[in-house]
């Protein structure tokens, strides 16, 4: 009595519905009001993502090595050049995979209902071409979607992106917050007071209201490190310690604020591990 059920593609084609229980007033059920958001919603400034399909172009290193040289061995710089550069190259070169996808599937199609009623050598030949092009953009696909959906247990190879899509799309909802109890007991959906709600929340939480002086005499009789722990502590760290702790990390994990994730630096560690 407290859900609403909807399919997968009803699910595709409005991401951004959500259902809200309402105050039971005259039943001893809470009636469900379904919230379709704006049909074509304001455009954001998304922060930049790496994207791990574009280490399928055979491009793509050329940019980043140059990229990255342009900031002088200084990582945050080179970064922000890499960032730059990968998204004038998604945009100029890289393209939309859905857009190509479906390019690319209409061209086969044409081809081969040609081949139905001509031989042509040609025409087998185009449609080789386009079938390796085809099944390269659904590894692509398959890739794009494996990354945002971050499963440990999901593996790549059944190329199901419509699970991966409505995986997703269902994440994304779950850890949307849309709406918050203000101070005063209201209820705020408003998309500025949200970002200032959650700001003042997380400086109260870490916020010092008072100060101390340690006591002198607890401070002198602290247990001290042995020498040889010391010791261990100034040790120089060595590039191979570094690897081995970004080697560890899971590929496609949440990415830092710079949006790069693990992958990236594990796939050009031969050129920036220096730098890193």
């Amino acid at each position: 009595m407290d859900r609403a059920l909807a399919d997968c593609a009803w699910r595709t084609t409005f991401p951004e519905a959500y259902v809200e229980n309402l105050t039971r007033n005259y039943s001893n059920h809470r009636p469900i009001l379904l919230r379709g958001v704006s049909f074509v919603p304001a455009k954001r400034v998304r922060p930049f993502r790496f994207q791990a399909t574009w280490l399928t172009h055979k491009f793509f290193p050329e940019v980043v090595y140059k990229s990255w040289d342009k900031g002088e061995h200084i990582v945050p710089t080179s970064l922000e050049h890499v960032q730059l550069d990968a998204t004038i190259f998604n945009k100029e070169v890289f393209g939309d995979i859905h857009k190509r996808k479906g390019t690319l599937a209409e061209k086969l199609k044409q081809v081969q209902h040609l081949l139905e009623t001509v031989d042509s050598t040609h025409l087998m030949m185009t449609e080789a071409s386009l079938q390796k092009e085809y099944n390269d953009v659904l590894k692509q696909e398959e890739i794009l979607w494996y990354q945002k959906l971050r499963e440990n247990w999901l593996k790549l190879g059944d190329r199901n992106t419509n699970f991966f899509h409505t995986q997703t799309l269902v994440r994304r909802k779950r850890n949307k917050i849309q709406g918050l109890f203000l101070e005063n007991g209201k209820w705020s959906t408003d998309d500025v007071i949200l970002q200032a709600e959650a700001i003042n929340y997380i400086k109260q939480l870490f916020e010092v209201e008072y100060s101390t002086t340690p006591n002198t005499l607890l401070v002198n009789n602290m247990p001290h490190l042995i020498e040889q722990c010391r010791d261990s502590l100034t040790t120089p760290v060595l590039k191979e310690e570094v690897k081995r702790a970004v080697f560890s990390m899971k590929s496609y994990k949440a990415s830092g604020l710079d949006g790069f994730q693990p992958i990236f630096f594990k796939h050009f560690w031969e050129r920036i591990g220096d730098d890193i």
